[in-house]
């Protein structure tokens, strides 16, 4: 039986390959797809293991990354600055000599003009907290930072960022408020979904220059006044 089987298999595949002359094109054609298919398999197969590993080698086994509930990704996620606050003094959370080892950060995509062609291509931006170089391995700021100069008030517990070129204030820190940073909404060349509150200047006020809401002056800072936020009033009991 076995001597029978290997003769038939023997004989077919002597006939076929005795006809490949007479079926080359077809042969070619099914030779072609099933390499194409092959190859398209190889590269979906080979996209997954190398964004796998990136994951994994850019990844820390002591770092994790807090995302609300029901969230997939960082762009898709969004905590309260209270939120960040219960996660970074959770018992769980890190602390050097410094405090939490926490960093809120800021995942978003902005429009970033190509120096090529000069239209718009969508770029990642991530704005990080001041422990961000020590939850990153590979962090580190490659342009800018010897332009910035930063003063300590002792007094206040606060640290201001001003350019060393013009001055310009970039940031504003409190250290009662360790994960938040305050930034100028004027160094922003487009709209950042928020309108402004504060006014310095306001003794130069022209009549057609303002005509928002009443201002009044901030408390703690001299000939700055601001938009006081409207309260909202509470519903009486009883109304639906």
């Amino acid at each position: 039986m076995a001597g029978n089987a290997l003769t038939q298999i023997s004989a077919i595949t002597s006939m076929n390959l005795r006809n490949v002359s007479q079926r080359l094109t077809s042969s070619v054609v099914a030779l072609v797809g099933i390499a194409g298919v092959v190859m398209v398999l190889i590269g979906v197969l080979s996209i997954s293991a190398g964004f796998k590993a990136v994951l994994t080698l850019s990844g820390a086994r002591d770092v994790a990354i807090v995302l609300r509930s029901g969230a997939t990704d960082e762009m898709g996620s969004g905590l309260s600055q209270p939120q960040t606050r219960i996660i970074a003094d959770s018992k769980e959370i890190a602390r050097d000599a410094e405090g939490v080892i926490a960093s809120p950060e800021l995942y978003v995509i902005v429009d970033v003009p190509l120096k090529r062609t000069g239209t718009a291509a969508n770029v990642p931006l991530r704005g990080v907290g001041q422990q961000a170089p020590k939850l990153r391995q590979n962090f580190r700021i490659v342009e800018g930072e010897d332009e910035v100069a930063r003063f300590h008030d002792a007094a206040t517990r606060t640290i201001r960022s001003f350019c060393k070129r013009c001055g310009t204030p970039l940031a504003y820190e409190r250290a009662h408020s360790p994960h938040m940073v305050n930034v100028p909404r004027a160094l922003f060349g487009s709209r950042t979904g928020r309108q402004p509150r504060y006014h310095v200047g306001i003794a130069e006020l022209q009549d057609w220059t303002y005509t928002g809401e009443r201002l009044v002056p901030l408390k703690g800072y001299p000939g700055v006044v601001w938009e006081r936020p409207k309260t909202k009033k509470k519903r009486p009991e009883g109304m639906f």
